[in-house]
């Protein structure tokens, strides 16, 4: 026993013990333990060897790979089937969607189809009743049209006015002042007036395009929410202009191209009337300035002025309602020409008259692409007939009386002053023979004409004391959007514009310079 070194000999009892536990797990196992070697019989070194796995442990072992192999092959086949399904199920629903588009599309021809042969049915009436001077009918579809009650439909025969037109040109100079309803040589007889409540709507005989819309609507037969919300930006504006600088310059004022045209040597006559003007445009007077917003009155002594700049201040601040307003009114009684004014507006980043600043610090500096300009008449305000400097020949205006109140000095719009109060100042459209009769109207009068393309003007007024016509419009200038091109080209340098906060600095520091120079 010597021969083994550091191998202590384990007692029997110990051997014993693990013999039995050896015995239960083989047995368990299946395998018959063997008996026949023990510690004393093994050569020094030797160790138990475990027994030999035989060939029926191999064939046990390759079943168990070959069954793992076949589960694995049948889990792919299922996976591949339910693909295989689902694959199909989507087909079948795509068929289905297929089929539905289809159908749907068969039935939006279908009646697209229903459709047209009614217009053509509707219309083939139409172009018989104005064959037989009748409009019920096309009175009827513009109602459904528009959702507006009340629609008269005037026909304008097409016929060469240029005639006419000169005649009332030669009646200006003859007068060297805007026409007058009153005055005996003006063609009456030839010229239609419009006055009645409702919406009126001037087409052309041959091409049926609109060429004037005149919607009247007296105040008593407004529903209360519009009426307010009308009259809030009615007062807007009126505030406004007792803090705005008067327009001298507005060309359909002066009598210069007709003095020209008709080769007498007269001398420019006064204008007739008061024109402000909100928003923006190419400012003349401020070199190196390509857009600037219009300004407030200089006019009186600091405290009056100061009282202006506070004034100007607000309204231009609650200008945004005023556009909401004219925005609605404009959509409602012609769509396709508020598309066509809000589409120019964005094409070309015309800012609304309600921008106060433009955002040059995030590279887009138009908030709201709009019509950059509302110019705002009163006082008996007259013109000459001319056609604008638009871009495009969308305009669009509001007309009203307003009373002032002799201790505040304050506009206001009141029940019992309505436009009657005013004689004259028809808005007259000398393309097309049609006159807007004011003083037989009531309430508030809105009228879309084609500013740049057909000849229009304000005739001579007088007012009742302490009330006077308002008259408004908006559009887009020609002369904005050429700045705006020019201070895009410039980078949007943010020198080259005047905006709100500029403007009410400009007037501040105008203010002080008269103190300053007053105590002096």
């Amino acid at each position: 026993m010597s021969g083994i070194p550091n191998k202590p000999i384990l007692p029997m009892s110990t051997s014993k013990q693990r013999s039995s536990k050896s015995k239960r797990r083989r047995s368990s196992s299946g395998h018959q333990p063997r008996t026949d070697i023990s510690v004393e019989e093994l050569e020094p070194g030797q160790a138990v060897k475990p027994p030999d796995a035989g060939p029926s442990s191999r064939a046990k072992r390759q079943k168990r790979k070959e069954r793992t192999t076949a589960r694995y092959v049948a889990a792919m086949q299922l996976d591949n089937e339910i693909m295989a399904m689902r694959d199909a199920q989507s087909d079948l629903d795509a068929a289905a969607e297929e089929d539905r588009i289809a159908s749907e599309a068969l039935q939006k021809a279908r009646e697209q189809e229903a459709h047209e042969a009614e217009y053509e049915r509707v219309g083939k009436e139409i172009r018989e009743e104005m064959r037989q001077g009748q409009y019920s009918v096309a009175e009827k579809l513009l109602q459904m049209f528009t959702g507006m009650n009340n629609i008269k439909l005037h026909v304008i025969r097409d016929e060469d006015r240029q005639q006419y037109i000169q005649a009332l040109k030669a009646l200006e100079t003859k007068r060297r002042q805007p026409l007058s309803s009153k005055d005996p040589e003006f063609p009456l007889t030839q010229t239609l007036p419009i006055f009645q409540p409702g919406f009126h709507i001037c087409v052309h005989e041959k091409t049926m395009n609109i060429l004037l819309e005149c919607r009247i609507t007296p105040w008593g037969e407004m529903n209360m929410k519009e009426r307010e919300s009308k009259l809030q930006a009615i007062h807007t504006i009126m505030a406004f202009t007792q803090s705005a600088n008067g327009i001298k310059t507005n060309g359909s004022q002066t009598f210069q191209d007709h003095a020209k045209k008709s080769n007498n040597n007269v001398n420019k006559p006064k204008p007739h009337g008061n024109m402000f003007a909100g928003g923006w445009h190419r400012t003349k007077g401020e070199r190196g300035v390509h857009l600037s917003r219009y300004t407030v009155d200089k006019s009186g002594g600091s405290e009056t002025r100061q009282k202006k700049i506070d004034i100007y201040s607000e309204t231009s601040e609650d200008f945004s309602h005023v556009a909401e307003e004219y925005s609605e009114g404009l959509r409602r009684m012609y769509p396709l020409g508020y598309n066509v004014l809000k589409q120019h507006a964005e094409m070309y980043d015309v800012p609304s008259f309600n921008q106060l600043e433009m955002d040059t610090l995030h590279g887009k500096p138009i908030v709201n692409a709009f019509a950059n300009s509302i110019t705002i008449t009163n006082d008996d305000f007259a013109n000459y007939q001319h056609m604008d400097r638009d871009a495009i020949a969308i305009a669009y205006g509001w007309w009203w009386i307003g009373w002032q109140d002799p201790r505040t000095k304050t506009w206001h719009v009141k029940d019992e002053y309505d436009h009657d109060k005013v004689q004259g100042g028809e808005f007259l459209v000398a393309e097309h023979g049609v006159m807007i009769d004011f003083s037989r109207a009531r309430g508030l009068v809105e009228i879309f004409w084609r500013g740049n393309s057909d000849h229009h003007g304000t005739m001579r007024s007088t007012s009742s004391e302490g009330v006077t016509r308002f008259g408004t419009s908006i559009q887009i200038t020609a002369d904005a959007v050429a700045g705006m091109a020019a201070w895009k080209d410039d980078g949007y340098n943010p020198a080259k514009i005047v905006g709100h906060a500029s403007r009410l600095e400009f007037a501040w520091d105008s203010m002080q310079r008269a103190k300053s120079k007053k105590r002096s």
